[in-house]
């Protein structure tokens, strides 16, 4: 059993110190946000090493991945001393500590163990899981010297040319074990599902100090639509996790003007885009507005866009290497505006924005993105404040891009995208859904008494 885990603590341990060492020496991550943030950005960093083991040996190299994460584990603990010496105050500050800021996260653990044991009468996760992600990281894991076959066109209903960061990972989960067994991929819809909702609260938590902050995290982790589709093991919940971590870290570097939060978002940047196609276009959306965003009405420190820039760019040199070099051309795209036989029409603008008002009020919800547009309709003086106004701008283009696609893209022609939409756009709300709380509770919550 320890061994089922240990892959995921090994992980969180170089999330932890390699924020440690890339952040601000005199402005240190909250605990909160530092430990969350390590959740995630520690697998990522693990996955990124597994890619590289096929990339050079052509198979699942269980020495060269262990070896590589304990030598980073290694080499960041080292830096990581070196980094806090003569500032333990400063990281461990037990002046300004009372055990009632430990409550909200107790709470948030008693309300995660209702969805770790769901999770475990979830095992297989959803049809996309089994038929995709899953499947793929089995290839992977499985595989001797054959790891390619996951780009076979037969397996086109597994989306061959979609990333494989969320395989990548759970191939990680199993580096200890002999056969993929059905707990690792469990496991990590877990972990990235309850990052997630920490990772909301300590950010709310954070900017507007309130102690309602809580009632976010209690709210997601009871939003049967969140814990149906966090523990469906498709990647749709890493999307959610790193676009929440880069759109949290964005804000805070802008309102701390703190390079350390700037290196976080750019890490997740480059994470979400090779999280999954729609990970890139958010990737890309949020990488060309922060420019703008940081120098909006205050000249931002200069290391603040570097290390963002610097970081993304690391980050997703695997998303470069991945789209131009072993990526197959997608099989599913069929580009209607010059198709002859599945050309475009109206028909489908106005399925795909009766579709998306349809869903906002759909019961499957629970009222609750009702509940967050008339927070925004409400408080929209306070939501479309400069600290905030990269969230609805990236908001709207992201909804462009991806009905944009939808619309171009007629391989699913003018019969079938009701089918295309009704299985897909729950999902991208979805992954937008804990970016979105973050936005409405910072911005009706956030007053400048609170200001850091």
């Amino acid at each position: 059993m320890f061994t089922t885990y240990l892959p995921y603590l090994i992980s969180f341990t170089l999330g932890y110190l390699l924020l440690t060492c890339l952040q601000d020496r005199d402005r240190p991550l909250p605990p909160g946000l530092h430990v969350f943030l390590a959740s995630g950005i520690g697998l990522g960093v693990s996955a990124q090493i597994t890619f590289w083991a096929f990339m050079i040996f052509k198979r699942f190299s269980p020495g060269f991945i262990l070896g590589g994460n304990l030598l980073a584990l290694a080499g960041l603990s080292a830096w990581a001393v070196w980094r806090v010496r003569g500032r333990i105050g400063k990281w461990i500050n037990l002046r300004d500590f009372h055990w009632s800021q430990i409550i909200p996260y107790l709470i948030l653990c008693a309300g995660a163990y209702p969805l770790w044991r769901h999770g475990h009468f979830y095992v297989y996760g959803g049809w996309d899981a089994w038929a995709t992600w899953n499947l793929k990281a089995k290839i992977l894991f499985l595989s001797d010297h054959g790891w390619t076959t996951i780009f076979d066109p037969v397996l086109w209903r597994s989306s061959p040319h979609y990333p494989l960061q969320l395989p990548l990972i759970n191939c990680w989960g199993w580096i200890f074990k002999e056969d993929a067994e059905f707990i690792t991929p469990v496991t990590t819809a877990f972990v990235f599902s309850f990052a997630t909702v920490g990772l909301m609260y300590a950010a709310i938590a954070r900017v507007t100090r309130s102690p309602f902050a809580i009632l976010s995290g209690i709210i997601l982790l009871t939003s049967t639509m969140y814990v149906k589709l966090s523990l469906s093991q498709y990647a749709d919940i890493v999307v959610a996790y790193y676009l929440l971590a880069a759109v949290v870290c964005v804000v805070l570097a802008k309102l701390e003007n703190n390079p350390g939060y700037a290196v976080a978002a750019g890490i997740a940047l480059g994470f979400l885009s090779f999280s999954k196609g729609e990970g890139l276009m958010a990737a890309g959306i949020i990488g060309v507005l922060a420019a703008g965003y940081f120098f909006y009405k205050n000249k931002p420190d200069k290391r603040v866009l570097i290390n963002l820039y610097t970081a993304a760019m690391a980050a997703g040199i695997v998303t470069v290497v991945f789209t131009l070099f072993v990526a197959p051309k997608s099989t599913t795209f069929i580009n209607g505006l010059v198709s002859d036989t599945n050309p475009v029409s109206w028909f489908r603008v106005r399925a795909i924005f009766s579709f998306i008002l349809v869903e906002l009020v759909s019961p499957t919800w629970n009222g609750l993105w009702i509940l967050l547009v008339l927070g925004i309709l409400l408080g929209a003086n306070r939501c479309f404040r400069r600290h905030l106004v990269i969230i609805p701008v990236f908001l709207l283009g992201y909804i462009l891009v991806i009905s944009a696609y939808y619309f171009v893209n007629t391989y699913f022609d003018n019969t079938r995208i009701l089918w295309w939409l009704q299985v897909s756009l729950h999902r991208l709300m979805y992954a937008t859904l804990p970016s979105v709380m973050f936005w409405v509770f910072v911005g009706l919550w956030y007053s400048k008494r609170t200001e850091l």
